[in-house]
């Protein structure tokens, strides 16, 4: 019996010990199921159904996006969906997924935070989140992750400090948090983290310095701390990291000199120190730098010479040394580098020849010399050695010499500018081999064309089929525009031949260039009249052509140019009215036509403008009033309407001109007083009425104004000048020419104001006057109460009520806009009479039939005037 119980006891063990294992297994599977289910049910967009295998006909290691263990083939060890445009949140569910070593959902659409149980994953490897809109602080609890070895948040929106327990990750290769919205500093800690490669920090917002003990991570390989707000100095620590490869501290604050111990760096291949405060010389240690491919330190503060130990650095293939203030000449031994295609020197003061090594690295793609002080010609075989040359800046130097016939052998050339230097001679003809071309300025030299054949480089221009910019201002270019100028590139979008004595007509065959959005042929010699072809422009932005001898009308076909935002035809001797067809440039936020002959009124329509910049017609010939439309023009800052015939009043409705900066009205017709609603105009700043019949009272309102200069001179102006603001700034006022002005402060010395001169024996006279007055006043009135009481004959009561009713009958309200059409704007030849309270106009008014009404417009500033 005993033997029987050992036995039964023996099998029912060993059966639990197979069936405990299996129930276990059963239990996980179902839990790392659930898991994977309720990290589905966060997910609220699935465009692409990745999700859609996720279901319970298959099991969950078979669904898109799920790995499963090798040893633990039901457990997930993998959650791999990037790039699937999933939106939702994180499930703290995967913490339930206890076997699993990498979550990968990177280029997503997920948001909200990293959940602080993905600390309990204790095999977790591998996290990247990167590329989606995930928010909140990286969770310290990650740094319970032991086995974790790579850190991808890269593009999120991460707030707060990094934490610095992430250094109990001693296994950690990879962290990459840069372009976030992190704050504080680097963690010193993380000099602890020994097997550390790749350390990515760029774009946030950390600041502070680099902490010392980032020169124990031997094996870093990348360093990242560009783009944020670091300063101090770079630690000479870091020259122990003789890993290194990539080296990125652009755009912070850091400051002192670049330490010279970083040339141990010997594997370095990217050193970026852009735009930060270095100052002091560029090591020339950095020479023994050989492996380096890119070597930037532009716009920081760098001065002293460019070292020839860069001569050294066999692979570069980019320099940029550009905004420092390094001087001296260019290195001879610079043309040594055969892998060179980019050198970037520009903003400097630099001086001397460009040497002629330079020009012979055939590797050269982009050079850029500008803004300095160089000098010298261009060697002649400038291009005979660097056939890749796409882009030549060199402006704004000291060069002087022709531009060589040999340019055309940079047959890849795209970019060329010499603007700003002294070139001289004729453009050379071979410009047009160059079919690679799309930018070309030469503006400000001394280059030539005296002869027709001097214009050829135009001619073999229209070679340049991919030309979109062409600049040949401010140069020596005579005779007449040839007609081949419409032959140039239908992608041609700038063109501008300002500043130069170029004369004769502007060739109709230059409204075929319809790409154009730009076209400069201002400041020149041009006549005859503009032509019609100008309207084909369609495309036109701004065009200038002030300042030359054009006569004529403005072309109707102007209406065409609807995309206009810049147009100024000043200076010139155009004649005719203000087309209405400008009133469709939609876009037009600049007009000036001053300068002109241009006669007429101003169309009111012309009030309908986007109008913000400025609107000039000043000194031409225009007559009648301004427009009561004037007031639409709320965005524009600046009037002006000199110097011509206009006349009337200036329109109450002129304080619609909200951000209006300066009006100038100056010798005009203009006549009547200053409307109160100018005091309206917050941001008028300049006024200039000065020499029209303005008359009345200095507004006490313009002294409360924010003028800054003010001139008045010249009008009909009479009575006390007001003692406050513009007013007392003898320099920014001109009152001259208003003789019946008086008072104001000292320095304007006018003559005081009556009510100024009080003395005593005028004060005792006068109140022996009034009280005559009010004596004789009373005993008049007495007598005249009596004689009518006395002599006046009783009449019978009259019923007036019907006279009155009809009265009323006949009577009818008239608007103020009625008033105005009525007596032409209250002008000056319907004013009948002007008193003491107001003004008498003539009105005829147009009811049934012409009726002539007489008008009083009472001052309402003037005490008693009600």
């Amino acid at each position: 019996m005993e033997i029987c119980y050992h036995f039964l006891t023996k099998h029912i063990l060993l059966c639990l010990s197979l069936i405990t294992p299996l129930a276990a297994k059963v239990i996980n599977s179902k839990t790392d199921a659930s898991a994977l289910v309720s990290f589905r049910s966060q997910i609220s967009s699935d465009p692409f159904g990745v999700l859609s295998s996720w279901n319970e006909s298959l099991h969950h290691c078979q669904w898109q996006g799920i790995l499963c263990g090798k040893h633990h083939p039901d457990r997930v060890t993998a959650l791999v969906l990037d790039s699937k445009q999933l939106t939702g949140s994180i499930s703290p569910s995967l913490a339930n997924l206890t076997f699993l070593q990498r979550i990968s959902l990177s280029d997503n659409q997920f948001h909200g935070s990293i959940p602080v149980e993905l600390g309990y994953l204790s095999r977790l490897r591998f996290v990247n989140l990167s590329n989606n809109f995930i928010e909140g602080i990286i969770p310290s609890a990650l740094g319970n992750c032991s086995n974790l070895q790579v850190i991808h948040l890269r593009y999120n929106n991460l707030l707060g400090a990094i934490p610095p327990n992430l250094v109990q990750c001693k296994k950690l290769t990879y962290v990459d948090i840069g372009y976030n919205f992190l704050t504080g500093g680097i963690p010193p800690e993380f000099g602890h983290i020994p097997q550390l490669l790749h350390l990515g920090l760029t774009g946030n917002n950390l600041k502070g310095t680099i902490p010392c003990t980032l020169g124990n991570l031997s094996s870093l390989m990348y360093l990242y701390l560009d783009q944020n707000d670091f300063d101090g100095h770079i630690p000479d620590s870091l020259g122990n990291l003789t890993s290194l490869l990539h080296f990125l501290v652009s755009e912070n604050s850091f400051s002192g000199f670049i330490p010279p111990v970083l040339s141990n760096l010997n594997k370095l291949k990217y050193f970026y120190f852009d735009q930060n405060s270095f100052h002091g010389h560029i090591p020339s240690t950095l020479g023994n730098l050989t492996n380096l491919l890119v070597l930037s330190l532009y716009q920081n503060q760098l001065s002293g010479t460019i070292p020839s130990a860069l001569g050294n650095l066999n692979n570069i293939n980019t320099i940029w040394l550009d905004n420092n203030m390094l001087s001296g000449f260019i290195p001879i031994a610079l043309g040594k580098l055969r892998n060179l295609s980019t050198f970037y020197i520009s903003s400097n003061n630099i001086s001397g020849e460009i040497p002629n090594s330079l020009f012979n690295i055939s590797t050269m793609v982009d050079l850029g010399l500008y803004t300095n002080q160089l000098e010298g010609a261009l060697p002649f075989n400038m291009c005979d050695a660097c056939p890749n040359l796409q882009t030549l800046r060199i402006y704004e130097n000291q060069l002087n010499g022709q531009i060589p016939l040999s340019i055309s052998n940079c047959s890849d050339l795209k970019h060329l500018d010499l603007s700003h230097n002294f070139f001289s001679g004729v453009i050379p003809s071979t410009i047009g081999f160059l079919k690679s071309l799309q930018f070309v300025n030469i503006n400000y030299n001394e280059l030539e064309a005296k002869r027709s054949q001097d214009w050829v480089f135009l001619n073999t221009m229209a070679n340049c089929t991919s030309l979109q910019r062409l600049y040949l201002g401010e140069n020596k270019l005579q005779g007449t525009l040839p007609s081949s100028i419409g032959n140039l590139s239908t992608s041609l979008y700038q063109l501008a031949f300002y500043g130069n004595p170029i004369s004769g007509n502007i060739p109709p065959e230059i409204g075929q260039l319809t790409s154009l959005n730009t076209l400069f042929l201002l400041d020149m010699l041009l006549n005859g009249t503009i032509p019609k072809e100008i309207g084909n422009l369609f495309r036109l932005e701004k065009l200038y052509m002030s300042n030359n001898m054009i006569t004529g009308k403005i072309p109707s076909t102007f209406a065409n140019l609807t995309k206009m935002e810049r147009l100024r035809l000043n200076d010139n001797s155009l004649e005719g009215t203000i087309p209405l067809e400008l009133t469709n440039m939609k876009a037009l936020v600049f007009l000036n036509l001053s300068s002109n002959m241009l006669t007429g009124k101003i169309p009111r329509e012309i009030m309908a403008l986007p109008l913000s910049i400025i609107l000039d017609l000043s000194n031409n010939h225009l007559t009648g009033f301004l427009p009561l439309e004037i007031g639409k023009f709320k965005n524009l800052q600046s009037i002006r309407l000199s110097n011509n015939k206009l006349l009337g009043e200036i329109p109450n409705t002129i304080d619609g001109c909200e951000v209006l900066e300066s009006l100038f009205l100056e010798n005009n017709m203009f006549e009547g007083v200053i409307p109160s609603s100018l005091s309206n105009l917050r941001r008028l700043q300049e006024l200039d009425i000065s020499s029209n019949s303005f008359s009345g009272q200095v507004p006490k309102f313009m002294g409360r104004m924010n003028l800054e200069h003010l001139n008045i001179s010249f009008n009909n102006f009479e009575g006390e000048v007001p003692k406050e603001g513009i007013f007392t700034n003898i320099s920014g006022i001109d009152i001259r020419g208003n003789p019946k002005l008086c008072g104001g402060i000292p320095e304007l010395h006018l003559k005081q104001c009556l009510s100024q001169l009080p003395s005593q024996r005028d004060n005792s006279r006068g109140k022996f006057i009034l009280i005559i007055l009010v004596v004789g006043s009373f005993i008049c009135l007495a007598i005249g109460l009596y004689l009518l009481v006395t002599c006046y004959p009783r009449k019978r009561p009259r019923n007036n009520t019907q006279t009155d009713r009809d009265l009323k009958s006949e009577l009818r309200t008239v608007s103020y806009y009625e008033l105005v059409r009525a007596t032409e704007n209250f002008a000056s030849r319907n004013l009948i009479g002007r008193g003491t309270f107001g003004a008498v106009y003539k009105a005829i008014m147009t009811f049934e039939n012409a009726t002539t009404i007489v008008v009083k417009v009472f001052n309402l500033e003037k005490h008693g005037a009600l």
